[in-house]
């Protein structure tokens, strides 16, 4: 991480906050985000094709990291955050000279629901544009002046993660409130 900062030293302009993740590899080679197993989706087909572990490299080489610029901010004068669109984003971001996660798309919510839904989900549950994996899933960000993102990781993610009731140990807080 001390690198990562480092990376950003005389390069952010005054009052520039830049939100980021670190993905790949420590210089150690270990995976920054641990592998999953893909024996707990019960899918031979998905195991054949990817292993028996999922790791999670984002196009990274053993022992090499990425930096992924996600949001920009700016305080002002008068000590108020304002964020950057996500063109402005992309395109600060070229200018540091680091890459944005995937854009799928930009649209204009319509109002309905079920059709963003299916629409996040089909971009959600598919392999990774950045790297030989399965995606985690996606992001939706309201681009305004205030952060606005939400989150959509798919099922097969939420399996080999554990976080998904067809694992014995997940618990949902909801059921047990």
């Amino acid at each position: 991480r001390v690198a990562c900062h480092k990376y950003f030293e005389g390069k952010l302009h005054k009052g520039e906050i830049v939100f980021y993740e670190i993905v790949g590899y420590e210089p150690s080679g270990k995976s920054i985000m641990g592998a999953h197993s893909t024996i707990k989706l019960n899918d031979k087909n998905f195991t054949a094709k990817y292993g028996e572990k999922m790791v999670y490299n984002y196009g990274c080489a053993t022992g090499n990291y990425a930096i992924y610029v996600y949001r920009i901010a700016l305080i002002n004068e008068d000590g108020y955050m304002v964020d950057l669109t996500h063109d402005d984003v992309a395109r600060r971001a070229t200018e540091l000279g680091l890459p944005t996660p995937h854009h799928y798309e930009t649209f204009v919510y319509d109002g309905d629901k079920d059709a963003l839904i299916e629409k996040v989900n089909r971009y959600a549950d598919q392999k990774d544009p950045i790297g030989a994996h399965w995606q985690e899933g996606v992001c939706v960000r309201k681009d305004s002046s205030k952060w606005k993102c939400y989150k959509a990781k798919n099922d097969r993610f939420k399996i080999m993660e554990g976080i998904m009731k067809d694992d014995p140990n997940y618990v949902d807080a909801e059921e047990i409130s």
